[in-house]
Formats: structure tokens, C-alpha cells, sequence
């Protein structure tokens, strides 16, 4: 092993002191395993340690594979286990149902008019008609104020699919989240 990927080693190791010694090796040399192959078919070890991703990741995934894995003491762990993970995944399935389309939405139509609406204020400042901007009240912009206008709005329209998109990918990131403390998978696969 190289230098690289012993610095790797050393940080699963650390991170991984909160299992007993027996899992604590198992994962460390099931990772030296996985490095060995990926130089042995050739590959750099900078590739690999990248794609095995940041060790303290990959030793969170192992701490929450073994606490998935072991069963907790008694009855009531379990049953309570079950209840709170059947909560919340109703919970994240039903609201989930209307936040991700929202969001999707809001976001798609927001990114498209962030687009259109500069194509607008310049196909309007060069007199194709039917194109108003203004209110309902009869307020209108000056048509040689159009592009300055179109490009204003256009801002704010990108601001909110920009603002959608953060808030879409963070409540994503958050289910996910936690649906991986709940549910029983591998980092690596064996």
C-alpha cells in the first residue's frame, strides 16, 4: 500500500472506533481489498480512494450498517424501531406526494420564464403586438422600456428557480437521509 492509501486506512480506522475491533477490521480490510483490486486491475490509487468517496462518509456508512444489522436489546427497542421507521416513511411518502411536484413545478416554471421573458421584452421593444407588460389596471411598461423590464423580471424568475432548486435538492437530501438510517444497505458491496 502506498501513502495515499494508508493516510485512507488511518482515517477509516479512526472514524470507525466507535464499532467493536472484529467489525472495525472486517471493514478496514474489506476496504484494503477493494483498493488492492482496483490497483491490481491497473487502476491509480487516487481513482480508487475516490471512488470509495471521503472516508469518514464510508465509515458512517458502516457505523449505520452495524447498528442496523445488530438487533437492540429487548422487545421494546425493536418494536419502537419499527414504529418510528414506519412513521416516518408514511410521513415522508404523503408529504412527499405534494412537496416534491410542488417544488418541481414552481422551479421548471419559474426556470422557463427566467428564458422567455427576455425574448419577450426584446420581440416587444421591436413591435410584434400583443405582448402587454403591465397590470390589469391598465398600467402599462413603455415599450422602449421593455428589454430593461423583461431582464428585470427575468432576474427574479431566476432567483426563485435557483431558490426551487435549492429547496427541491435539500428536502430530497433530507429523505434520503434519513430513509438510510432506517433502511438496511452496504457502502461497499461484498
Amino acid at each position: 500500500m502506498d501513502d495515499a492509501a494508508e493516510r485512507y486506512l488511518d482515517e477509516l480506522r479512526r472514524n470507525l472506533r466507535t464499532l467493536p475491533e472484529d467489525e472495525r477490521s472486517e471493514a478496514v480490510r474489506e476496504i484494503e481489498s477493494h483498493i488492492a483490486e482496483g490497483k491490481a486491475d491497473g487502476r491509480p490509487t487516487a481513482a480508487v480512494l475516490a471512488g470509495l468517496g471521503d472516508a469518514r462518509t464510508l465509515a458512517k456508512a458502516y457505523v449505520a450498517d452495524y447498528h442496523l444489522r445488530k438487533p437492540r436489546s429487548g422487545a421494546l427497542g425493536s418494536v419502537s424501531r419499527f414504529v418510528l421507521s414506519s412513521a416516518f416513511v408514511s410521513g415522508t411518502g404523503l408529504v412527499s406526494l405534494f412537496v416534491v411536484p410542488m417544488l418541481a413545478f414552481v422551479t421548471s416554471l419559474a426556470g422557463l420564464l427566467a428564458v422567455g421573458t427576455p425574448v419577450l421584452g426584446v420581440l416587444r421593444t421591436f413591435g410584434v403586438s400583443g405582448i402587454v407588460m403591465g397590470d390589469s389596471g391598465g398600467w402599462e411598461v413603455p415599450v422602449l422600456w421593455s428589454i430593461p423590464a423583461s431582464l428585470v423580471l427575468a432576474a427574479a424568475f431566476a432567483v426563485i428557480a435557483w431558490a426551487g432548486y435549492v429547496l427541491l435538492r435539500g428536502y430530497l437530501r433530507l429523505v434520503l437521509t434519513g430513509y438510510r438510517r432506517i433502511l438496511p444497505f452496504r457502502a461497499v458491496p461484498r
